[in-house]
This record gives structure tokens, C-alpha cells and sequence, in this order.
């Protein structure tokens, strides 16, 4: 049975990648910040830090409001059959 994919799906796919290029972003800068001062101290401004938080906890929060969009949608759809 071929699945179709959904706005939904594509939508929270999208997201969910945006949340690994974050993840993976941040973790290249890390290691250039390392190497580059050779020192493992890590200082990010207040700023920055407020804007990485943000930035991941919106994502997140969006990518939770898709998944959970979709499951209700399903077991709605699920619901109608069974009841028919």
C-alpha cells in the first residue's frame, strides 16, 4: 500500500530537517570556535544565546503542532470509518 504524503507531512518534514541543520550548525561552529582559539572555553553573548533558544524552541513547538495536527486528523479519519 503506497502512502500519500500530506501538506502535513511535508511541512514536518521540513521542519524536522531545519532542526538537524540547526543542530548540525551549531556544532560547526563549536568546533571552528575550538580549533581557532585553540581552547576548549566556549562563550556565546547573551544575544545569541537568547536567539538560539528561541529559534529551536519555535521550530520544535511547530514541528509538535504539525505531528499533532496530523495524528488527530487520522484518527478522526480512522474513526469515521469504523463507525460507517
Amino acid at each position: 500500500m503506497k502512502r500519500s504524503w500530506t501538506g502535513v507531512d511535508i511541512v514536518a518534514l521540513i521542519l524536522a530537517g531545519s532542526l538537524g541543520l540547526i543542530s548540525v550548525l551549531i556544532l560547526i561552529a563549536t568546533t571552528i570556535q575550538i580549533v581557532d582559539h585553540q581552547s576548549p572555553d566556549l562563550t556565546l553573548s547573551e544575544n545569541a544565546t537568547q536567539i538560539l533558544i528561541a529559534a529551536i524552541g519555535g521550530l520544535t513547538g511547530l514541528l509538535g503542532g504539525y505531528i499533532g495536527f496530523s495524528v488527530k486528523g487520522k484518527r478522526r479519519d480512522e474513526d469515521e470509518e469504523v463507525g460507517t
